[in-house]
């Protein structure tokens, strides 16, 4: 079974992490060589979407006493802090995993060193856990030798403020978190939502396995015998685990992406449910699934080792399955290693072209609009050896502050940094703003609210609403009731609610999501994308590219 992107070979490490939960979309971070005619240490970078001069989150260097390495950025769920894996490489090679700000400023070691004559490890991140209170990650002892030969490799995780480790699912065989050494760990979806399961590869059976975060204790999640299960991830709500997996069938081998219960037990094949499956070969890549934050569709590539360019490409599909569709179509070399933005509209690949004439490899990080019917990428935002995408970061989000974890139009939750506050009655209400930045809370009562610009945050919750924006990019939420919604010039978000709904987007590139109800969705001007959601759903576009999500009557 070839595993994909298992030319990407880190000077020999293990590992490689993923993006942490949704909100707004940061900073970039991937690991690559360096540029130029110098040797090529690996360094972990981060860069904005937007483009700009890549900031150093750990420098690589070579010095006569060896060569130092940084790899494997990952940011924290809050994306305030970024782990990353530092060490030597040589004859005596030794990584550690550290915790730094997200600016890679003030870095800590929190895994321990080999002491005595122990063999030195090599310990690579793969993932926080939701609360940002732990970290996994696999680790390599050198010098020694497992079953079959190989070094043994073993699934622990650490207390990222006190610094005790705890090894996970000791009894499982080359137990790694993602896939085999070298490659993806899937950092986003190590931990179930509640945080109290961890999910793992053993690669000598080529089967997942599911870990008790208290315990240690392993369970088989697939059956060995149903064929080799590798790359697994919970979803983002914790119930399902999803995977790749290669198997022989009567007119030769299938891949495929599926997917089991959270709690699944030794299951057999025809326990797994499928997302998609295509015919393959024994040379044929295995699919890696990666999901969306929002759980709602999952990203993967399919690719031989030797394919055409148009082969190499990742796509998209649905997370409870359907049609897949590209999500790439880079004209040469392969897209690889998908790594998605907090609020699940873009995804961040690597861009690998290689030279016949001179047998190198140049990579590039470049970004694709998961809307953009053309699945054109943006140009590179950074290029260098052995390029990697690794994590997106979580910024703030204004409508879910982390202090209180209610939504943004709770009476209840605090007003977010920079926000005036605008607050109704229980009654019907008539609430202006100003050209100032607010947040108006309708709390009750068929209300008009009616924002003024400054970037507006607008909720009608009970009631049946009339909700204007102003100029700037503003934030529609109806709430309960049958709702009217209109965005402005700006880039708006308006989200209906539990009635049956309008909402319009207006002039910008807007989001228009139904929720529940029967809603009537207009997205106006501009390239909007247009989600429906729970009951039967009507979009219309107007001037722009306007992609539709889960609508069932849509017009152009």
């Amino acid at each position: 079974m070839v595993v994909a992107g298992a030319a990407v070979a880190l000077a020999g490490l293990p590992g490689l992490a993923a993006p942490a939960a949704a909100a707004g979309n940061g900073m970039i971070a991937y690991t690559a060589g360096d540029v130029g005619d110098g040797p090529e240490i690996p360094s972990a970078f981060a860069v904005s979407p937007a483009g700009g001069t890549p900031k150093t989150i750990s420098a690589g260097s070579v010095s006569d006493a060896g060569a130092t390495v940084a790899a494997f950025p990952v940011y924290s769920p809050d994306g305030k802090k970024v782990a990353f894996s530092r060490g030597t490489v040589g004859e005596v090679p030794a990584l550690r995993v550290y915790v730094a700000n997200a600016d890679g400023s003030n870095p800590v070691p929190v895994t321990q060193p080999a002491s005595g004559d122990a063999p030195a490890r090599l310990d690579v991140v793969a993932g926080f856990s939701p609360d940002g209170t732990k970290l996994a990650f696999t680790r390599q002892l050198t010098g020694g030798e497992g079953e079959g030969g190989y070094p043994p490799i073993q699934t622990w995780i650490v207390d990222v403020a006190t610094k005790a480790e705890k090894r996970l699912a000791e009894g499982v065989d080359r137990a790694v978190f993602g896939l085999i050494e070298g490659l993806s760990a899937n950092g986003n979806g190590v931990f179930s939502a509640d945080g109290k399961q961890v999910v793992l590869t053993s690669m000598a059976e080529e089967s997942v396995y599911r870990a008790n975060v208290s315990t240690g204790a392993a369970q088989r999640v697939t059956d060995p015998a149903a064929g080799a299960a590798v790359g697994p991830q919970f979803s983002p709500d914790g119930k399902r685990i999803a995977f790749g997996a290669q198997y022989e069938v009567s007119e030769g081998w299938e891949c495929g992406v599926f997917t089991v219960g959270a709690t699944a037990t030794n299951a057999a094949r025809a326990a797994w449910t499928p997302v998609t499956t295509f015919a393959c070969d024994d040379s044929q890549d295995t699919p890696l699934p990666t999901y969306s934050p929002n759980g709602k569709w999952i990203a993967f590539g399919t690719a031989k080792e030797d394919p055409d360019p148009e082969e190499r490409q990742l796509r998209l599909v649905p997370a409870s399955g359907g049609t897949v569709t590209p999500l790439t179509a880079v004209a040469e070399g392969a897209a690889m290693f998908p790594v998605w933005s907090p609020d699940s509209t873009k995804v961040a690949f690597a861009h690998m072209v290689e030279d016949p004439e001179t047998d190198s490899t140049s990579t590039s990080l470049r970004v694709v609009s998961v809307s953009d019917p053309t699945h054109a990428a943006g140009p590179p935002l950074a290029s260098g050896s052995m390029l990697v995408p690794s994590s997106w970061q979580r910024l703030p989000d204004a409508t879910k502050p982390p202090v209180s974890g209610l939504h943004v139009c709770n009476e209840k939750a605090p007003v977010p940094a920079g926000y005036k506050l605008i607050s109704g009655t229980k009654g019907k209400d008539r609430l202006v703003g100003t050209k100032a930045k607010e947040l108006i809370r309708g709390l009750g009562g068929d209300d008009v609210i009616i924002g003024k610009g400054g970037g507006d945050i607008l909720c009608g919750n009970g009631g049946d609403d009339v909700i204007r924006a102003g100029s700037g990019d503003d934030r529609l939420y109806g709430g309960n009731g049958n709702d009217d919604l209109r965005g402005s010039t700006g880039t708006d978000y308006v989200s209906g609610g539990q009635g049956d709904d309008v909402l319009r987007g207006g002039a910008g590139a807007d989001v228009l999501t139904g929720n529940q109800g029967n809603d009537r969705l207009l997205g106006q001007k501009g390239a909007d994308e247009i989600h429906g959601g729970k009951g039967t759903d009507t979009g219309v576009g107007g001037p722009g590219k306007d992609t539709f999500f889960g609508v069932e009557n849509k017009t152009q």
